[in-house]
C-alpha cells in the first residue's frame, strides 16, 4: 500500500495521466465513436485519472462523487482516500503492462492492434510519477 502523496505530487501525476490520454487521442488509430483497442485505453486512463482527482473530496463525510457510479467506493474518510489513492495507482500500472506488454495480453483483453512508442512512453511516465513519491 502506497501512501498518499502530497497534493503537488499528486498534480504531477495527474498532468501525466493528462498527456498519456492527449498521446491517445493524437493517434490515428483513434476513434471515440468505434471502441477499439485504444479507446479502451484511453477510457481506462480518464477513469483513473478522475479517480486520482476525488482522492481529497472523498475524505469528506456524505460527499457526492460529481461522475456517480464511476467510483465504487461508499465509505468516506482517510481510509476511503487511501483505497482510492492505491486504485489509481494499481490501475496505471495495470495499463502500463498493457500497453507496454506482448500484442496477444491486448489481444485477450479486446485491446488488439500496435501501441505507438509514443503512446508507450506516455503510460510509462505515469508509472514513474507515482514512483516519485
Amino acid at each position: 500500500m502506497s501512501n498518499i502523496p502530497s497534493p503537488e505530487t499528486r498534480t504531477a501525476i495527474s498532468s501525466k495521466l493528462t498527456t498519456l490520454i492527449q498521446t491517445i487521442e493524437s493517434d490515428p488509430a483513434f476513434d471515440r465513436s468505434s471502441p477499439s483497442g485504444l479507446f479502451h485505453m484511453w477510457d481506462f486512463a480518464k477513469r483513473t485519472e478522475y479517480m486520482l482527482s476525488e482522492v481529497d473530496n472523498i475524505r469528506q463525510p456524505g460527499y457526492e462523487f460529481r461522475l456517480p457510479g464511476q467510483i465504487k467506493i461508499t465509505a468516506r474518510g482517510d481510509a476511503a482516500a487511501q483505497q482510492l489513492f492505491n486504485d489509481a495507482l494499481t490501475r496505471s500500472i495495470t495499463l502500463d503492462q498493457l500497453v507496454s506488454g506482448p500484442p496477444m495480453m491486448r489481444a485477450m483483453m479486446g485491446m488488439a492492434g500496435p501501441v505507438s512508442p509514443e503512446i508507450q512512453a506516455a503510460s510509462k511516465a505515469v508509472v514513474d510519477a507515482f514512483k516519485q513519491q
